[in-house]
């Protein structure tokens, strides 16, 4: 029953994805003319979406899942194709600006709301935790239809200029203003159903349910650097690109459980790493001052030595850092491993076999945890 859905999904999904790079190169070629030699990278970041989704919607039909990231593609795709046509449009002298621009003005807010709403909601399974859990999604439903007639009927339009609508009825400029604050109300109850569940699970969901909140986590510090720091060109790209992309392979991930344990190691690593970064810039920092300010002409000498500093204090960091990680956020692991050690320390001393048998076991029962266990002693 499976295989035939897959059969019949194949298609679907094949079509799916056709369409929606479609979609994606049109806008490519279409911002590409209205600033010749420039990149909209930014779209690049939903090609995961699209590939994803087309393949979970082959793979797992049965699974809401793959529709919704196709749903987030299609609308996000939609924003930046909007805002670009209705330039050229405008530039060129086509039909069709005011609808275009109509159509970037609202897309955003519904993949916004997909991303940080309804697959908190709904992820893994494609099914709310509860049945009150239902009502939200209606209610985001309710929201975005009122939020698509608002902006309608507001006054004007903003690709970059202003737009004057010509069915303009209401009295403000833009309907975010009013209603984004109830926007934020679902992006904070996404948020609390993806705890409620993570809290109320075990198991395979508990991990998928990791991936995906880590995942997030990884967006936002990356859109966060890239509005506080500003990086110009090609870093500020890249880094909306990865932040962007890193929900869709993390749920590809989850939902088909490939290597799905290993993001126990991924968080404690990136912990680990991301702490070795921050002390290992303030010794560099730290150092490059000190030196300075005692000896005002070393100039190039004060980062040759912060730089040798912080290379030979990255391996004793890491290794203290790594401990000090896996002994508060992975602490099975680092007791097992203490365990393992003094096992290994009373091997060198034990000459009681059978009582070298009985400590085995023990170490064993206490690291692995098996359902049998049996020493054979010859």
């Amino acid at each position: 029953m499976v295989a035939m859905k897959q059969d019949r999904q194949g298609p679907a999904a094949l079509t799916v994805l056709a369409v929606g790079l479609s979609l994606v190169a049109a806008d490519l070629l279409i911002a590409r003319a209205n600033s010749p030699g420039a990149i909209q990278l930014i779209l690049l970041g939903t090609l995961p979406y699209w590939v994803i989704g087309a393949f979970l919607l082959w793979r797992q039909p049965r699974v809401r899942i793959g529709w919704i990231l196709l749903a987030f593609a299609c609308f996000w795709t939609l924003t930046f194709l909007g805002v670009d046509y209705a330039r050229f449009a405008i530039d060129q002298g086509l039909p069709g600006a005011i609808f275009s621009a109509w159509v970037g003005e609202w897309t955003w807010l519904v993949a916004l709301l997909i991303i940080f709403v309804v697959i908190p909601v709904l992820f893994p399974d494609g099914q709310p935790l509860t049945k009150r859990w239902d009502w939200v999604l209606k209610a985001v439903v309710v929201f975005l239809f009122v939020f698509i007639a608002a902006t309608t009927f507001q006054q004007s339009f903003d690709i970059g200029i202003r737009l004057d609508n010509p069915l303009a009825l209401l009295p403000y400029e833009d309907a975010e203003t009013a209603l984004l604050p109830m926007a934020l109300v679902f992006l904070v109850l996404g948020a609390v159903s993806t705890v409620t569940r993570y809290r109320s699970r075990r198991g395979l969901e508990r991990q998928q349910l990791l991936w995906f909140v880590f995942s997030v986590f990884l967006t936002i510090v990356m859109f966060v650097a890239n509005a506080v720091f500003e990086p110009d060109g090609m870093v500020g790209d890249v880094l909306a690109v990865a932040g962007l992309s890193a929900p869709a392979l993390a749920i590809g991930i989850a939902v088909m459980r490939y290597r799905l344990f290993d993001i126990d190691k991924i968080i404690t690593r990136t912990i680990t790493y991301g702490l070795v970064t921050s002390l290992l810039i303030g010794v560099y920092a730290g150092t490059v001052f000190l030196i300075s300010s005692l000896v005002p002409t070393a100039g190039s000498l004060a980062v040759a030595g912060a730089t040798l500093l912080a290379a030979a204090l990255f391996a004793p960091m890491r290794r203290r850092a790594q401990a000090l990680v896996d002994r508060r956020f992975n602490r099975s692991t680092y007791d097992a491993r203490i365990t393992m050690e003094q096992l290994s320390n009373r091997l060198r001393s034990e000459v009681d076999v059978y009582a070298l048998g009985s400590e085995v076991g023990r170490v064993v029962t206490t690291t692995m945890q098996p359902e049998k266990l049996a020493v054979w002693i010859r």
